[in-house]
């Protein structure tokens, strides 16, 4: 017997604690951090028990009677307790079938979460959707590095690194998110007529509570920041989150040498397997940016899809 309940304030330490031992996890599960847009987003996310036990958690939000994995999040999905089965997780789906449908809850989009971000293999979870009749509704390029086995580098990204190094740039950690964000704001704003997801406020408070995962680097000319990358990290994936540089920046190749550098930097670190670019796609990836997706596979990166389903309750018998 599966049990759901909707998520309170008052399980937060049950819900962390899953998400701490689980083996699909991401440090954006954590209540703390998915609470920093609460007033964005109407949470209804959902704790399953099998019996007394809890076994799994969606992160999950409401929406013109939608539920979403969620929309907040850069990447969602159900979290899973090392122990699930198959047959318990297609319990657990058909379990949520039933929820949404008493909740006349008509569709379900669901995000997944990169296998390689896994700790262990879970797309268990991806064959029960497809049993259920979900559908492919968005599907978005990202290029990864496997840090193990890094595809060939192209001659103009190396004479590109050559020119960041000959300009005298240095590349550092750096706690300057004020600056950065200026260059990010103003970049998205020429580019794109858009902001960034996180304002600085928010993108300062989660940092320090998540130190060990968000940090940003910095590609510096005399002591002023040129260009940056935030990095979100998860057990052995690196992730670029957010990536801008100034004008200034781009004349002396600025990014180009940031990234060679957090390249090896994570290579250097044991615990690292991969570097993820993040992607390149727009319009629920129908629309391909070919500039930006050549740009990070000339550093030897290759492509990785990520998917979102959509789960009608309509189709289920």
């Amino acid at each position: 017997m599966i049990k759901i309940i909707q998520y309170t304030p008052n399980q937060q330490n049950i819900w962390d604690i899953l998400v701490s031992r689980s083996k699909n996890s991401f440090f954006q599960f954590y209540r703390d951090y998915m609470g920093y847009h609460s007033d964005r987003f109407h949470d209804n996310s959902l704790l399953f028990f099998n019996k007394t036990k809890l076994v799994a958690l969606l992160p999950a939000n409401l929406k013109d009677s939608t539920l979403y994995s969620h929309q907040g999040l850069t990447f969602g999905g159900f979290v899973l307790e090392e122990n699930v089965s198959t047959e318990l997780f297609i319990n657990i789906l058909s379990s949520l079938v039933d929820y949404l449908k008493e909740k006349k809850i008509h569709s379900f989009y669901y995000k997944i979460l990169p296998s390689f971000y896994c700790k262990r293999p879970s797309e268990e979870i991806l064959y029960a959707l497809f049993q259920s009749g979900a559908k492919v509704v968005r599907s978005e390029l990202s290029t990864t590095i496997n840090l193990l086995n890094r595809g060939p580098i192209s001659t103009r990204r190396k004479r590109s690194y050559h020119k960041a190094q000959k300009a005298g740039l240095v590349f550092k950690e750096t706690d300057d998110f004020e600056s950065f964000w200026e260059i990010l704001e103003s970049q998205l704003k020429e580019k794109y007529k858009t902001k960034p997801t996180h304002t600085l406020q928010e993108i300062v408070s989660l940092q320090k509570k998540f130190s060990q995962n968000i940090k940003l680097y910095g590609a510096y000319k005399d002591n002023k920041l040129l260009a940056g990358v935030v990095m979100y990290t998860n057990d052995s994936v690196a992730h670029a989150q957010y990536i801008s540089s100034s004008q200034e920046g781009m004349h002396c190749n600025a990014l180009d040498g940031l990234f060679e550098y957090l390249i090896r930097h994570y290579s250097d670190l044991e615990s690292f397997r991969y570097f993820d670019f993040g992607i390149s796609t727009e319009n629920s990836g129908k629309n391909l940016n070919h500039g930006l997706i050549k740009f990070k596979e000339e550093f030897g990166g290759s492509g990785h899809v990520h998917i979102t389903l959509l789960l009608s309750t309509k189709y289920q018998n």
